[in-house]
């Protein structure tokens, strides 16, 4: 019986050969949808998507704050669920106080390498309808409360981040 023979051809480059990178290619890789979502590009993709961590991050921390209790199909406690303390809190310190709690657990729970520093009330401007002491109207009646979030993600060296959102409730 005669021994296989191997032919080693096809197994790599040889030491004296050096292989050019002048042109590498770089694929940038999707991490998660954009929200509000939005239709793809000409790449083929379905939907716009964030390719920088950072952005993620903070596209994840708004949608978590801006999510109530029950609307997120198979996770009903997900969110801050603020929209609860619009009916409940009718003194701004209350409101605030309920707010940062309600803010720093789901944060602890849900992304908890972010830090929050401080839940302030922006103070509505002159041209804004004043329903009473910190709730303003918009252009259609509906009531709202504007919240700055001062947060960190320490882990990525990223300090003094501002997030503003607009709280929505009944008219």
């Amino acid at each position: 019986m005669a021994k296989p023979s191997f032919k080693f051809k096809s197994s790599g480059t040889r030491r004296g050969e050096n292989r050019q990178f002048d042109n590498p290619v770089i694929i940038e890789q999707s991490i998660g949808i954009k929200t509000p979502m939005e239709f793809g590009d000409d790449k083929g993709n379905l939907h716009k998507t964030h390719k920088d961590p950072v952005k993620q991050i903070k596209d994840n921390f708004r949608n978590l704050i801006l999510t109530n209790y029950g609307e997120r199909l198979g996770r009903p406690e997900l969110g801050a669920d603020l929209i609860s303390l619009t009916f409940d809190a009718d003194q701004l310190q209350d409101f605030l106080r309920l707010a940062n709690i309600k803010i720093v657990e789901a944060v602890k729970k849900y992304i908890p390498y972010i830090q929050i520093n401080d839940v302030r009330y922006v103070k509505h401007t002159q041209s804004d309808n004043v329903l009473n002491t910190f709730y303003t109207s918009d252009s259609i009646g509906i009531k709202k409360v504007l919240l700055r979030i001062d947060y960190n993600i320490s882990q990525i060296n990223l300090n003094n981040q501002i997030l503003e959102v607009s709280i929505y409730a009944g008219g």
